[in-house]
């Protein structure tokens, strides 16, 4: 049995550009917790 798992990094100006499509795509697909940890993270980098 083997499962293959990824990874992924972003760093801070990739997810600001990102955060808003993720998070209207994890509300589209009823990720509503999701789509509000994408959030938190978007407001947390813009206030440091």
């Amino acid at each position: 049995f083997y499962k293959k798992i990824t990874f992924q990094q972003l760093a801070p100006h990739g997810l600001a550009a990102l955060a808003p499509v993720v998070e209207t795509m994890a509300e589209a697909e009823g990720l509503h917790a999701h789509a509000h940890a994408v959030g938190l993270r978007r407001e947390f980098l813009a206030t440091t």
